[in-house]
Order: structure tokens, then sequence, then C-alpha cells
């Protein structure tokens, strides 16, 4: 093993050492590479419909993979169409010699629960919010009675009004949340269905 510390071409010879005889002779050109010492990333506005998460890198030289989650590596930094929720961000040097990786949120919400007992959709909240954004959620039936204020960080509404279930129907709600530094109203609404 000869280690280089030098970028430049080199000759590789092999030598027999029991013959003393000589092999053929191979170029080799060693480059120099850094890390990057760190990334950042941007996600589209809450709620977007294509979300998109842009990766940029801090420092560094070489190439460099990019993953979601523990999805395929790709040489693209952008990530489109991301699920509302928590995700892991990494930057792989394509030599295998470095890893970075990073928390990030898409926030959304879903287009229906099923409120049936099953472990499956039967709560309904909003994903991907932490307790920076503020957020205050209010749900209204199609009259526009509020049926249920839930915590942002909580578990979310389980299809209830005053202990009773409520009929399957659409229903609509209002966040009031900080993003980018700026308070921001979303409007929209989701099914229930049993």
């Amino acid at each position: 093993v000869y280690q280089v510390y030098t970028p430049g071409n080199y000759y590789v010879i092999a030598r027999n050492v029991a013959t003393g005889c000589y092999g053929t002779s191979n170029t080799v050109e060693v480059t120099s590479i850094t890390s990057p010492s760190a990334f950042d990333y941007s996600v589209t506005d809450a709620f977007s419909e294509n979300a998109t998460i842009n990766v940029t890198i801090t420092g560094g030289t070489g190439n460099y993979f990019y993953q979601l989650d523990n999805g395929p590596l790709q040489t693209d930094p952008i990530f489109q169409g991301v699920s509302a929720g928590f995700h892991e961000l990494s930057v792989i040097n394509d030599k295998g010699c470095s890893k970075l990786t990073k928390n990030a949120h898409v926030i959304g919400y879903p287009k229906y629960f099923t409120p049936n007992g099953d472990g499956i959709h039967d709560t309904w909240k909003i994903v991907g919010l932490e307790a920076k954004h503020n957020a205050k959620i209010y749900i209204f039936d199609r009259y526009g009675k509020l049926m249920k204020q839930i915590d942002p960080l909580g578990e979310g509404w389980n299809g209830k009004y005053n202990g009773e279930d409520i009929p399957s129907t659409d229903y609509w709600f209002t966040i009031d949340y900080t993003e980018n530094n700026q308070q921001k109203l979303f409007k929209a609404h989701f099914s229930l269905k049993r």
C-alpha cells in the first residue's frame, strides 16, 4: 500500500519479489477532494401541492449524492413531490468518504380521515408542524359552526363533537401560523369518512 498526499499523476509498477520480475506499469491520476462543511435546504411554502426540497452545499469539492429518507441516491439536489411530514436529508460524497444528515419538515394535511378505530387514519391533523410555527387550528362544518380547535402538536381530531360521532362529510379548517417570520392564514377542507 502506497499512500499519496499530493494530487498528480503517478506510475504504479508491480514487481514479483520472489523472481525480481517487473509487471506492466499503469498511470494513476490522484485528485484532491474535500467534503462539504455543511449543507442547507429550502422547502416550498406550507401546503404546496407539489412540495419541493432544494439542497445547497457549503464548501467542499467533488461530486455528491443526495438522499431523502432511505430512498435511492441521486445526483440532483432537488426532491419533488415530497410528502408532508418529517424527513431525513443526506449529502454523501461520491467516494463514500463523508455523509452529512439533517432533518427537514414539509407542512401539509391529509385530504381525508377515517375515525373507525382500525389504527389507520383515525385522527386528522396538520402534518409537519413544529412549535416555532405558533399555529392555531380551527375545524368547521359546512355552515361555519366551530366543531373543534385542535392543538397543532397534539393527537389531532377524532371526528367527534361534544363526545358524539359526527356524520361523514366534508369539513373546513383554518390555520393561523408563522412561516419564514411571516404570519399566514391557510383555509381548505378535508373529508371525514366512516
